[in-house]
């Protein structure tokens, strides 16, 4: 990391789930929260890398709970214009902690609505399984995906977009609410992770309990008809 809001950054995508990484994770995290602080001098040595390791393999690996599919889900999603992240919770717990994923070079040339539109299909799609017969709050900083229903029967719709309006349909519980960016702050981190853009591969194992909001080429498919990213 290369200066005190990157860590600042990474200390609050870590802190959200401080609840599954032990009584001593303040201890683990401590050298990094000392180097964050204002008065302090930013100078990175192998003791804050031997940090970040740790806390990273703490995340992978936490037992995650069991999700029970009666039970609402709240899912977040965000897009940067370089990637796109989402996370999937129950019970305001994390039971999927996605990596980000790179946007494609055309997909960067979407529009902010495409882009915004495009990490709510692709995490729909991803956790299908789990939400398509649960109700879903979908919480998002873009407000105008709040409208999708209301854009739908306004007006007729042709391409991407058409196609994107037609898969969020399929879930007959799924409900759209407005959040400021000051609350979406997991999925707004994993889409803005600090050099992101100049990597493709993921620097975290992908295990069944890191589910990823992959490319669309990676990604498993859901039950229903795939969207055409």
């Amino acid at each position: 990391m290369e200066n005190e809001t990157q860590v600042r950054q990474f200390l609050g995508t870590i802190n959200y789930c401080r609840m599954f990484m032990g009584p001593d994770y303040a201890d683990v995290a401590r050298p990094l929260v000392d180097l964050s602080r204002k008065d302090v001098s930013f100078e990175w040595t192998e003791l804050h890398t031997q940090a970040v390791r740790q806390l990273k393999q703490r995340l992978i690996d936490f037992t995650t709970l069991q999700v029970q599919t009666t039970k609402p889900f709240e899912l977040y999603t965000d897009a940067s214009g370089y990637a796109i992240g989402a996370v999937l919770e129950q019970d305001g717990k994390p039971h999927r902690l996605p990596q980000p994923s790179h946007e494609r070079h055309a997909q960067r040339r979407y529009s902010i609505y495409d882009q915004e539109l495009l990490a709510l299909v692709m995490a729909l799609d991803k956790w299908s399984h789990l939400v398509r017969v649960s109700k879903v709050t979908a919480y998002t900083d873009h407000q105008a995906l709040t409208h999708l229903q209301r854009l739908q029967a306004s007006k007729p719709l042709r391409g991407r977009t058409a196609r994107w309006l037609d898969f969020p349909a399929e879930f007959p519980d799924l409900h759209f609410t407005y959040v400021q960016g000051a609350r979406n702050q997991v999925a707004d981190a994993l889409s803005r992770r600090p050099g992101l853009p100049n990597t493709c591969s993921h620097d975290t194992p992908s295990v069944p309990l890191m589910l990823a909001i992959g490319q669309a080429s990676a990604a498993p498919r859901s039950c229903g008809r795939p969207p055409n990213y």
